[in-house]
């Protein structure tokens, strides 16, 4: 039992020891940091405070090279529509029980007047609702409203 103790109260000197060398340090670094100064250089006996040293004014408005996130990048060819593929509902008519809509090819201008299962080049009108009109190419599908 006495060993167990004499043991715990050694490593607890131990860490003590390590631990106050650091803190003096540290408050070096903290106080430099705050007066605008560089911080003092490390020595092998507090080589663990490498990362409060590079966090001196100075280094960090340095940029990084290469930078960490790129922004975003499309290719042209997905950043803008092509023909056939973005349309706009311009508008709805109902008349003896018949439906009709007309659609915009956004892209290129075209103009269509459909009802439902007539296709708006590879494009199916699929649906019809009171504001709002479903087009079905495959498995894809749009919905487009007013």
């Amino acid at each position: 039992m006495r060993f167990a103790l004499l043991l715990l109260g050694l490593a607890a000197a131990l860490s003590l020891a390590q631990y106050a060398p650091r803190t003096a340090q540290g408050e070096e670094v903290v106080a430099a940091v705050r007066r605008g100064s560089h911080p003092p250089a490390p020595t092998a006996a507090n080589a663990t405070l490498n990362v409060r040293n590079a966090a001196s004014p100075s280094l960090l408005d340095q940029p990084r090279e290469p930078p960490l996130f790129r922004p975003a990048q499309t290719p042209a060819a997905l950043a803008t529509p092509r023909s056939g593929e973005s349309f706009a509902l311009v508008g709805l008519v109902s008349r003896d029980g018949q439906a009709m809509a007309f659609v915009r090819d956004t892209v290129d201008g075209r103009s269509w007047r459909l009802r439902q299962g007539e296709r708006a080049g590879d494009w199916t009108l699929a649906a019809m609702g009171q504001n709002c009109v479903t087009l079905t190419r495959g498995r894809r599908r749009q919905e487009i409203c007013l």
